[in-house]
C-alpha cells in the first residue's frame, strides 16, 4: 500500500481463535486468500458485461498505468502517461488476457475489452494534449457523463484543473445505476392524523416540491420491504403501505408467466384470495428522479408514532403540533431547548401477521393501584445494551417498569389484529387468538417475505392443451386404458402428442372434455422435465424461435472427459429468465414451503399484501445457470443403504422436533439434505473461479419425495440481474470444468472447523434448537440467505463426503479423492 516508493505500506490482519469464522480461515487459508474479493458485497454481473466495464475498466485501467513506474505514481503523474506506451500497451494485453481466460464461451469479450481500454487510452492521451493548449476548466465541463469522460477527467483533474469533476462521474455513475420505488412523501390511510415523512431534501428536488421519503430498489419490494415491512430511515421509521396505496404514474407494467401466474392463481383460491387470471403479476412502481411526485411510488406511514426525545428522554406521539425541522421532528424540553425525536424501538407483533404500537400506558401502570393514565412517560437508556436496562417511568404516579418485563405481552395482553398497512384500523383489523409479542422493530424476525418464483421455459402445457383440442374428435372415445392404442393407430394424433407422456394427455384430455383449464403443473418437475429434452450443444448454436420467446436457452454439454462418477449429465444455461412473485409475508417465522416451493400452513399465518387488489407485485430476473443433474439410479441404490436408512431416522427425529406438528409437512428425505449440502459446496467451490461472488449464486434444488414415481435429482446454480442486459457467461463456462470443481467442493466439505462436534451434530437433541440440520454450521456449509432456498437449513455434508465420526458409507461420494 502506498503510492510513494520510499514509503510502503502493510496491512495486517490478526484472526480471533475463539471465533468460528475466523478459525475457519486460519484452517483454510488457500481457498480463503484465493477468493479475497469475494469477501466484499457482491454483484450479480460477470466482470466482463456491459454495467461491470462502465464502473470499473476505467478504475482498473488507470491503477495498472499509474502504478507500473514510479514517474506516474504523484499527482502530477498522469500528464506523463503518454510518455510510456509500452506500459499502457501491456495493461492493455492483460486485460485482453485475463478476459480470454475467465469467457472462454464469451470470446468476443476479450476484444471489447481491449477495445474499450484502447478508447481510455486515446481519450487519455487526448485530454492531457488539449491540457497543454487549452483553458482546462472549460475542457472538464465539455466532458461526456461516459467512461472517456470519467478518464479523461481522471487525467485533467491530476493536472491541476478540479479534482471536483473525477468524483462527479464517480457519483453520477452509482446513481444511476440504482432503482428507486419509494416517492410518497406521506401515507394518511392508517390510525392517526396525516403526519409528514419528508426527509432530508435531496440535491434533485425542485423547488416548492415535497422530497420523497426515502428510496429503495425495485427488487426490495417483494422481499426486505415489501407491502407490510417496516423501513428504518436515517431519522424516521416508515411502515411500507400495502398494495392499494401503490401508486403507479401510468399503466402499470405487466409481467408475463402463464405458469408462475396460473399456479399462484390456483393456490391462493384455497386461501380465500382471488386473483385475477389475465392480470396477475405486475412489476413495482418505477420513479423518475429528476420529476419525484407523490403520484409515482409507494404511500408510507409513520410507523411506530411514539417517539423519544434525545434532550431530556420524554415520550411523545408524532403529529402535525410537533416542530418539522429538515424532515425530523423537534421537541420543546422543559429546559427550552429544542432536541431530536427519534422512534422508539419496540413494537407488538403477532403469529398471524399483525402488528401494533407498543402499549406504553398500559405497560407502565399494569399491576398497579390506581387509575392513572397519564401520557406523561419518559424512556431512559442506562449504559448497558439489555432489555433491563431500558426503562419506561410515569412522570404523574412515578410508576415505572423495565422493558425486560415485556418479554411476557401475553399475560395481560391481547392482540387486536391490526394491520395498519392496509388501512384504517376499524375496516381491517381481524379477530386474532394469538399471543402478540414485543420485537424490536429494526429486527429481522419483524418481516419475513414469501416469494414464489418460476423460470420462464416454452410453455409446453400449452402447446399440449392445443394439440388435445386439435384431435379432440378422434379421441372423443378414448379412455385412460385405451389411449395409448388410440394414438397408436392415429398418425396425426401421435405426430403431435406423441412426445409427451400418456398421463399428461389424458389429464389435459379430461379437462378439455370438461371444458376446463388443465390443471397448471407443478413448477419444478415441469423445469424438470423440459430440461431432459434440451440437445446436445453444437458449434454455431443458437435459441430457435420458442427459446427466443421464452429467454430459455439451454444446451446439454458434451464433455472432453467422462463426467465425474454420480453426475448424470451437465447443462449449460446460457440464458434463462427467473419471475420472482411475493404472495404474502409472515411475521415471527419463516413459513414452511414443499419441495416444489409452493407455501404450506405451519406455525405462522400468512399476512395478506393488499386489502382489495387481485394482483401480485412481481420482478424479471435475467442470467445464466448452470445445471448439474445427479445419476438417479446410483441415488435409488445409495438410499437403499442400511447407513443411508439410519441417518434418515436421525434426519426425522429432528424433523418431527420442528415441524412434526404441521400439516402436509411429510418429512423431505435423506435425499433432499444430500443435493442441498451439495449445492451449497458447489457454490462455494465454483465461486472462486467463475468471477462471481457466492452471494451473487442462487441455488435451485429439484428433489423427488420419498415414494415419488418419478424420480428427480438435479441442481441449478444461477445468477441473474433484474436489468435485462444478463450476463456474459462467467457460471457457464465452469460447466465444462465441472470434475475439477466437484473435487474441490468435496474437499471443502471432508473436514469443518467445528469438528468433530459437527460432525456429531444430533438435530433432536440440540440444546441450540437446529434440528433441521445434520453436519452443518457457519464453519462448513452456511451461505448468504440470498443464495439458499431454505435459510440454511436441511444440510447434512456427512451425506455427501465422509466426515469425522461418521461411517464412510454413509457419504454418497464416499468413493471421490
Amino acid at each position: 500500500m502506498g503510492r510513494q516508493p520510499d514509503r510502503p505500506g502493510l496491512v495486517i490482519t490478526c484472526y480471533n481463535p475463539r471465533r468460528v469464522r475466523d478459525r475457519s480461515f486460519y484452517e483454510r487459508f488457500c481457498a480463503y486468500h484465493e477468493s479475497f474479493y469475494g469477501w466484499v458485497e457482491a454483484t450479480s454481473v460477470t466482470p466482463f458485461s456491459e454495467p461491470a466495464l462502465d464502473r470499473a475498466l476505467a478504475a482498473v485501467l488507470i491503477a495498472m498505468i499509474r502504478h507500473g513506474h514510479p514517474e506516474l505514481m504523484p499527482a502530477a503523474g498522469a500528464m506523463k502517461v503518454p510518455k510510456h506506451p509500452a506500459l499502457t500497451a501491456r495493461a492493455i494485453a492483460v486485460l485482453r488476457e485475463r478476459a480470454e481466460r475467465q469467457n472462454g464461451d464469451a470470446m468476443d469479450a476479450a476484444s471489447v475489452v481491449a477495445a474499450r481500454a484502447q478508447d481510455l487510452v486515446d481519450a487519455w492521451n487526448s485530454a492531457v494534449e488539449d491540457a497543454a493548449r487549452n483553458n482546462l476548466a472549460a475542457r472538464l465541463l465539455a466532458l461526456r457523463r461516459g467512461q472517456e469522460g470519467a478518464a479523461a477527467a481522471h487525467a485533467v483533474a491530476a493536472a491541476g484543473a478540479g479534482d471536483v469533476g473525477g468524483r462527479e462521474e464517480v457519483r453520477r455513475a452509482h446513481l444511476d445505476a440504482r432503482h428507486r420505488a419509494l416517492r410518497s412523501p406521506v401515507a394518511a390511510h392508517g390510525p392517526g392524523e396525516q403526519a409528514g415523512m419528508s426527509g432530508k431534501r435531496r440535491r434533485w428536488s425542485k423547488a416548492g416540491q415535497e422530497p420523497p421519503a426515502g428510496e429503495v430498489r425495485r427488487s426490495q419490494l417483494i422481499t426486505t420491504y415489501g407491502a407490510g415491512a417496516m423501513i428504518d430511515l436515517v431519522h424516521r421509521s416508515a411502515l411500507v403501505g400495502g398494495l392499494d396505496y401503490w401508486n403507479y404514474p401510468a399503466a402499470r407494467t405487466q409481467i408475463h408467466e402463464p405458469r408462475l401466474a396460473a399456479r399462484l392463481v390456483a393456490q391462493l383460491r384455497k386461501q380465500g384470495v382471488n386473483l385475477n387470471p389475465q392480470a396477475t403479476l405486475f412489476a413495482p412502481p418505477d420513479c423518475d428522479d429528476d420529476d419525484p411526485s407523490p403520484r409515482a411510488g409507494l404511500q408510507v406511514l409513520e410507523f411506530p408514532r411514539w417517539m423519544v426525545c434525545q434532550g431530556c428522554s420524554a415520550m411523545v406521539q408524532a403529529s402535525s403540533a410537533l416542530t418539522l425541522k429538515d424532515g425530523r421532528y423537534q421537541h420543546a424540553c422543559a429546559s427550552g431547548k429544542q432536541s431530536l425525536l427519534v422512534p422508539v424501538r419496540f413494537v407488538v407483533v403477532c403469529p398471524s401477521g399483525h402488528l401494533d404500537e407498543f402499549p406504553w400506558v398500559d405497560f407502565v401502570h399494569f399491576g398497579r393501584e390506581g387509575d392513572c393514565r397519564s401520557h406523561a412517560l419518559t424512556l431512559r437508556e442506562d449504559a448497558g445494551a439489555e432489555l433491563f436496562d431500558v426503562r419506561v417511568s410515569c412522570q404523574a404516579c412515578s410508576a415505572s417498569k423495565s422493558m425486560a418485563e415485556a418479554q411476557r405481552l401475553d399475560t395481560w395482553l391481547r392482540c387486536k389484529g391490526t394491520r395498519p398497512w392496509l388501512g384504517r384500523a376499524a375496516e381491517v383489523a381481524e379477530v386474532c387468538t394469538a399471543e402478540p409479542r414485543m420485537k424490536v422493530r429494526t429486527s429481522s424476525s419483524t418481516y419475513f417475505s414469501q416469494v414464489q418464483s418460476a423460470l420462464s421455459i416454452p410453455n409446453t402445457a400449452a402447446r399440449l392443451e392445443r394439440a388435445v383440442r386439435k384431435h379432440l374428435p378422434s379421441l372423443a372415445e378414448a379412455t385412460a386404458d385405451s389411449l395409448a392404442m388410440t394414438l397408436k393407430f392415429n398418425p396425426p394424433a401421435r405426430a403431435d402428442l406423441g412426445g409427451f407422456r400418456i398421463d399428461q394427455v389424458w389429464t389435459t384430455l379430461e379437462a378439455v372434455r370438461r371444458n376446463e383449464t388443465p390443471p397448471p403443473p407443478p413448477l419444478r418437475p415441469a423445469e424438470y422435465e423440459y430440461v431432459q429434452g434440451v440437445p446436445f450443444e453444437k458449434p454455431g448454436d443458437a435459441p430457435d424461435e420458442e427459446e427466443e420467446a421464452a429467454h430459455f436457452f439451454a444446451r446439454r454439454l458434451h464433455p472432453r472427459a467422462p463426467l465425474p462418477a454420480g453426475i448424470e449429465r451437465v447443462v449449460l444455461v446460457r440464458k434463462l429468465r427467473e419471475v420472482r412473485a411475493q404472495i404474502g409475508f409472515t411475521r415471527l417465522a419463516p413459513a414452511e414451503a414443499n419441495l416444489d416451493g409452493d407455501i404450506m400452513a405451519g406455525k405462522v399465518k400468512t399476512a395478506m399484501l393488499g386489502h382489495l387488489t387481485d394482483w401480485l407485485p412481481a420482478i424479471e430476473e435475467h442470467g445464466e445457470g448452470l445445471w448439474i443433474q445427479l445419476d438417479t439410479q446410483a441415488l435409488d441404490a445409495w438410499e437403499q443403504r442400511a447407513e443411508v436408512q439410519a441417518r434418515a431416522q436421525v434426519l426425522r427425529a429432528g424433523w418431527n422436533r420442528e415441524l412434526g406438528d404441521l400439516p402436509d409437512q411429510p418429512f423431505f428425505g435423506p435425499r433432499y439434505y444430500f443435493l442441498h449440502a451439495l449445492s451449497h459446496l458447489l457454490i462455494q467451490a465454483i465461486s472462486l473461479e467463475c468471477g462471481y461472488g457466492a452471494s451473487a449464486l442462487r441455488e435451485r434444488i429439484y428433489c423427488s419425495a420419498p415414494g415419488a414415481t418419478t424420480s428427480m435429482a438435479a441442481i441449478l446454480l444461477s445468477t441473474t440481474t433484474p436489468g435485462s442486459e444478463g450476463t456474459l457467461g462467467g457460471l457457464v463456462a465452469q460447466g465444462r470444468n465441472i470434475g475439477e470443481h466437484l473435487a474441490r467442493a468435496l474437499e471443502l466439505g471432508r473436514l469443518c472447523s467445528n469438528d468433530p462436534v459437527c460432525a456429531r451434530h444430533t438435530p433432536a437433541q440440540d440444546p441450540a434448537e437446529q434440528h433441521l440440520e445434520g453436519a452443518a454450521c457457519h464453519g462448513c456449509l452456511y451461505l448468504a440467505e440470498v443464495s439458499c432456498e431454505r435459510m440454511n437449513r436441511m444440510l447434512d455434508r456427512a451425506l455427501v463426503v465422509p466426515v469425522i465420526d461418521q461411517p464412510s458409507a454413509l457419504a454418497f461420494f464416499a468413493d471421490q479423492g
